[in-house]
């Protein structure tokens, strides 16, 4: 999201200065105007900043934003299909009947083509501004949140931040103005039908969700969350997704030592349910499951992948010091991507027995 907090106050107060100008002469002074021909410069220009959402590389939404007074901003929403080389208009609160959001923008975010949400802020006390669409932009409706604790019931919440961690689980972090040591903010669960306020619980669980923030000195939040194997990093309102590559099985599927989930690559140690020396018994295909002879199987240490799970172990032909390894991974592209595919590894024992990568399909 584009940071334009530094130019909407300047033109926020151009807008004051403005209508200053309008009250002095109401009330009878007199004061030189000039005209853009005799002083370009000093003619008053209130400019149109933009924030920009892309749900992939082809579909997003721009809304361009022109200050009209304090708290108050003119929203014109566009939408490509095209990955920004055009955009079609698709709200403008100018219109007559719009239902646009009010107040000044803070954040926005989609989860598919038709759902996406709005913060924005105003002198509202007890509340945030939210406000939502199911028509893809065309047109928003206010959405109240759930009930904030009775220490904010009374003070104006301003909302710095908003972000989907995937289409069912979102975060909006909030802070009081007046009090730079009160924070809050939501979360849902449920694609955003439902919002619950956390107050002041700076680091915590919940959901699935592991988050550690801290205060800057405004009150606003900045920190780092940790969902679905992925760690989300937010500062001045702006969320940043890592990848973080590595063995993450369920221990339901795996009798893994918990540390060796944190290796980069793919660290398979001390399984039940893997491979055993002796290959008698053992059927194409399968695994068993009663198998306590485990060994170290594979380490791919190339820091690309993200394991779920393994698929297949079986012998390569009638060859027992050859085995392929059939895994499940998530990988990043370069463009920020992350897609699933299928990965064969074929293993060969070293001379202490030990199994290394041989190759990779």
């Amino acid at each position: 999201m584009k940071t334009f907090l530094d130019k909407r106050s300047v033109t926020s107060l151009a807008v004051v200065l403005l209508a200053f100008v309008v009250v002095l002469v109401g009330c009878g002074q007199t004061l030189p105007l000039s005209t853009p021909d005799s002083s370009p410069s000093a003619s008053v220009s209130i400019d149109t900043v933009e924030d920009t959402f892309y749900l992939n590389e082809s579909e997003g939404w721009r809304v361009d934003l022109t200050p009209t007074g304090m708290f108050h901003e003119e929203f014109r929403i566009y939408k490509t299909n095209d990955g920004g080389e055009t955009f079609q208009l698709v709200n403008d609160s100018q219109n007559k009947g719009s239902k646009t959001p009010g107040g000044m923008l803070a954040g926005m975010a989609f989860i598919d083509s038709d759902h996406g949400w709005i913060i924005a802020n105003a002198p509202w006390q007890g509340k945030i501004g939210l406000f939502r669409t199911k028509d893809g932009g065309v047109s928003w409706d206010e959405q109240r949140t759930g009930e904030v604790p009775k220490a904010f019931a009374d003070l104006e919440i301003q909302s710095d931040s908003l972000a989907f961690l995937d289409a069912q689980t979102g975060l909006i972090l909030a802070h009081v103005p007046m009090d730079n040591k009160i924070s809050l903010f939501y979360l849902t669960t449920d694609a955003g039908e439902t919002w619950h306020p956390m107050a002041d619980k700076l680091e915590g669980s919940a959901e699935g969700l592991d988050w550690t923030f801290e205060r800057n000195p405004n009150g606003s939040l900045q920190g780092k969350v940790r969902y679905n194997h992925d760690e989300w990093e937010t500062g001045k309102g702006v969320w940043k997704r890592e990848f973080l590559p590595g063995v993450f099985m369920t221990e339901d599927q795996y009798a893994s030592d918990s540390k060796k989930k944190k290796l980069a690559g793919l660290v398979i140690e001390n399984l039940k349910t893997i491979i055993a020396k002796d290959w008698q018994g053992f059927g194409a295909n399968m695994v068993s499951p009663d198998l306590t002879d485990a060994m170290l199987v594979v380490f791919d240490n190339s820091n690309k992948y993200r394991f779920i799970r393994i698929d297949q172990i079986y012998p390569l032909g009638d060859d027992p010091n050859r085995m392929n390894v059939n895994v499940v991974a998530e990988e990043q592209t370069e463009d920020g991507t992350i897609r699933t595919r299928n990965i064969t590894y074929t293993l060969r024992p070293d001379k202490k027995g030990d199994w290394h990568i041989a190759a990779i399909d």
